[in-house]
């Protein structure tokens, strides 16, 4: 499965924040650091802090943070966060009837998402923030 544009987005963001040594960092900063237009990492920030994932703070002192520790947060939870359509980040368990009202196809999917999604839960931000590569997005 290949992600989404936002999925790509999201992770780098989130990359950004953990780099930032748990200090507020403006999406200006973040979109000037790693070339993404401002208005979409505007947007991934907000949902990222709907889902609870960053703090965002307004203002001049503002900026974005992670919520909890990179540890804590898995890739899967962010990539499921953009990624899933009809399930809307719920398992497959818990979406059972609305599954049952459609064709073979989509229980296939929705099986075959749900275990990319568990695979990908096994290595969580600070995993990949570990990653050489990410070291020049320090802001």
């Amino acid at each position: 499965m290949q992600p989404k544009k936002s999925t790509k987005l999201a992770v780098q963001l989130l990359i950004a924040t953990t780099v930032s040594a748990g200090t507020f960092v403006t999406v200006a900063e973040i979109s000037r650091k790693v070339g993404i237009p401002y208005q979409n990492l505007a947007r991934i920030a907000h949902r990222l802090s709907q889902a609870g994932l960053v703090n965002a703070v307004r203002g001049r002192h503002g900026g974005v943070c992670l919520a909890r520790p990179a540890a804590e947060i898995r890739l899967g939870e962010v990539i499921a966060l953009f990624e899933r359509n009809d399930c809307k980040g719920d398992t497959l368990i818990s979406q059972t009837k609305k599954i049952q009202r459609r064709d073979e196809i989509s229980l296939v999917l929705a099986v075959a998402q749900d275990a990319y999604i568990s695979e990908l839960n096994r290595h969580t931000l600070a995993d990949i923030a570990r990653n050489k590569s990410w070291k020049r997005l320090r802001i």
